[in-house]
């Protein structure tokens, strides 16, 4: 069995930022989507910080990467990413059926990269907000799109026809 999640988080950040051993990111969120961003991100030599309201699953995921983590509710609390270069939504939170949102309660100003993981909506209230600051957007899309080229190589055993499949993906 394969699993993309980790190569497909990690390959939208490296187009924008090659070496990230010196890169702070902040991850939002104790899920599978919050661990893979955390197992990439470490892979590449990144320090990073754990934010979660699930003390429990946060504290568990911060001690198996070697993490430290910041009990919080993401869709309330006032939280500051300034101390941050990336800054990842791993959260269900401002997805289409969502109930919650990210109001203008994140502070970005310094931010280099907001990623958001939520492909719909592409343009979520969390990317606005990390837009307005001057951070550069990376869309859910983006992994969806490189999860399936890289799901497509390894069951057919050659390259993606990347342009199509992201064509396909746009028109979601």
């Amino acid at each position: 069995a394969y699993n993309t999640d980790a190569a497909g988080f990690i390959r939208p950040i490296k187009k924008r930022i090659s070496d990230l051993s010196s890169a702070r990111a902040a991850v939002l969120g104790t899920g599978g989507a919050a661990r893979a961003a955390i197992y990439a991100l470490r892979e590449e030599g990144a320090e990073v910080t754990l934010f979660g309201r699930n003390q429990a699953k946060a504290a568990e995921l911060s001690k198996e990467f070697a993490t430290s983590f910041v009990n919080c509710d993401v869709s309330s609390d006032r939280l500051d990413f300034r101390d941050f270069d990336i800054v990842v939504n791993a959260t269900p939170i401002g997805s289409k059926n969502s109930k919650y949102s990210f109001n203008q309660h994140c502070h970005f100003r310094g931010v280099k990269i907001v990623y958001d993981l939520v492909y719909v909506p592409k343009l979520t209230a969390f990317l606005e907000t990390g837009i307005r600051a001057g951070a550069e957007p990376i869309f859910g899309k983006e992994m969806l799109l490189e999860q399936a080229a890289l799901q497509f190589e390894i069951w057919h055993g050659r390259s993606a026809p990347f342009e199509v499949m992201q064509a396909a993906i746009e028109s979601l």
